[in-house]
């Protein structure tokens, strides 16, 4: 589970992690030792967390900002039970989005709203399946034709709506662009601009966006460097 609490990373993971330090800056085990949350930086590992201490943990990232935090990843041997505590605790959205390229370049398309560069996404309509919304919600915010692909990864974002906390389940699928010829941003969806970018320009320009977009952008590009 990929979640992203005030675009904090939190990786959950099932299965131990082989070898347990490896690639980490802190590693805790918190059946004998406990979480110093201001010691906390860049890659970090807590095994075997409780739902408790992971709910815990949710709620002090909800509230403080973690600059120095990269990620983090979080083991259990409750994975079940400590993923249902967090989803428990939020009002659950669904949503879906895509990663468009051009057919004959590696260039990608991305939106830019509200002053942050992004991926074009929005919430499913009431019975519609994550695929189908996903196609619907590029094709309407970018007023192009796609052909929809494999899907990428899941993210979860938090962000507060009035009094309720909401947690947006955003599936994330591959898309080849068929038509762009009447391309144009979906100006009262709060886009702006639509661009065309080579990747090494959508991660530049994803620098100062989220978390969970630049994490979509990673899987994308992992997803096409295997593909070939």
């Amino acid at each position: 589970m990929n979640l992203f609490i005030n675009d904090t990373y939190v990786k959950l993971v099932a299965g131990q992690v082989s070898p347990p330090q490896a690639g980490f800056d802190v590693a805790l085990d918190l059946i004998d030792q406990v979480i110093k949350y201001n010691q906390l930086r860049g890659q970090v590992l807590l095994q075997n967390m409780r739902p408790d201490q992971a709910q815990e943990l949710i709620q002090l990232l909800m509230g403080h900002k973690f600059e120095d935090i990269a990620c983090i990843t979080i083991q259990s041997p409750n994975y079940t039970a400590l993923k249902t505590q967090i989803k428990n605790s939020f009002k659950i959205l669904k949503a879906a989005g895509g990663v468009v390229s051009q057919a004959q370049s590696a260039k990608l398309l991305l939106i830019h709203r509200l002053g942050k560069w992004d991926f074009p996404k929005g919430k499913l309509e009431e019975g519609e399946k994550f695929k189908v919304a996903a196609v619907r919600e590029v094709e309407e915010e970018c007023h192009i034709k796609v052909a929809r692909g494999k899907r990428l990864t899941t993210t979860w974002h938090n962000y507060t709506q009035g009094r309720t906390e909401i947690l947006k389940q955003t599936r994330w699928y591959e898309m080849q662009c068929l038509d762009d010829s009447q391309m144009k941003p979906q100006t009262e969806e709060d886009i702006d601009q639509i661009a065309w970018m080579e990747p090494n320009e959508a991660q530049a320009a994803l620098v100062n966006s989220y978390q969970s977009i630049q994490f979509v952008l990673r899987t994308f590009l992992a997803y096409r460097h295997q593909a070939r």
